[in-house]
């Protein structure tokens, strides 16, 4: 049996490239490409992967691919299989987070006996629990509104969209609407210690140190994952973005460092994993320790 690749033919990388790649790959490469363009495709294909049970398998997508299809592969099978991933998005910022850069072609050349673990998240909701590795809230969730508010998103959109934050205080005539500082209420508790209930500029609990980018908010101290809470007032933070950015920021109402879990109270919407969660009414999300993968590099 050929080991798979999962491969979401809706990711923008693919889209462009996926047929000449494709082809190129099945030449050279011992591996069974399947394709998929839903989430019950996704679904079919992990049950009946499941039945097969095979050691190793790839996901070729971005990181909403990554979350899905991890997700799906969990569902399914009782024993995770060893992972490895090819980088399909605009972005990837957990793949490159776990080592892997570069073209499809390049990576399967290179891959090897190299296993290693990595860890990852646990996001229970009111109705479902998720596997992810990067949870955020508040201010990157409208962040991200943007992104996919105009047309299809790419990189510049991207770069956009990260200093929008600070477009938005420096040059607030320039922006329709500007309610972008409005942070929305949220009820925050972190290792059973309650922090505040009030405007909070955003909770962002990740496994992994860089967001994307320049960004690279999180302390070491502690033990646990990267867990950033703020509720400092937009003219304090703004002051230094950059130090944020940085992980080089300090005041009384920004917590950062490594925790095992949190809890938090919020209404407005959530990611995972750049899979936007949009909510209707208050709902208690509660983050703990994940399962451990495996993954090939």
């Amino acid at each position: 049996m050929k080991n798979p690749v999962i491969v979401n033919g809706n990711a923008k990388g693919i889209r462009k490239r996926y047929a000449s790649i494709l082809k190129e790959l099945k030449e050279d490469f011992d591996f069974e490409f399947i394709l998929t363009s839903s989430l019950d495709e996704l679904n079919s294909v992990s049950r009946q992967l499941s039945e097969q049970k095979p050691e190793l398998i790839g996901i070729w997508g971005g990181d909403g691919t990554l979350f899905h299809t991890l997700n799906a592969i969990l569902k399914y099978f009782s024993e995770p299989p060893i992972f490895f991933y090819l980088p399909g998005g605009t972005f990837n910022t957990v793949g490159r987070n776990l080592g892997y850069s570069g073209s499809p072609l390049r990576i399967l050349k290179h891959l090897g006996g190299n296993k290693f673990d990595v860890p990852t998240l646990r996001i229970k909701t009111r109705d479902k629990e998720y596997t992810g590795f990067i949870f955020t809230s508040g201010l990157p969730y409208k962040s991200m509104e943007q992104y996919y508010c105009c047309g299809e998103p790419n990189l510049f959109t991207g770069i956009k969209v990260a200093l929008w934050p600070l477009v938005s205080f420096l040059f607030p005539f320039l922006v329709k609407n500007n309610n972008y500082f409005d942070a929305p209420v949220m009820k925050v508790e972190i290792d059973g210690k309650f922090l505040w209930e009030g405007p909070t500029l955003t909770v962002t609990v990740s496994t992994v140190p860089n967001l994307g980018l320049w960004i690279a908010p999180f302390s070491e101290e502690g033990e646990g994952f990267y867990t950033l809470a703020s509720s400092v007032p937009v003219k304090v933070i703004m002051k230094d973005f950059f130090k944020v950015l940085r992980g080089r920021f300090s005041h009384p109402l920004h917590y950062n460092r490594r925790s095992k879990e949190v809890k938090i109270t919020l209404s407005y919407g959530f990611l995972i994993d750049g899979e936007m969660f949009p909510l209707k009414d208050m709902e208690e999300i509660i983050i703990v320790e994940g399962p451990v993968l495996k993954f090939a590099r």
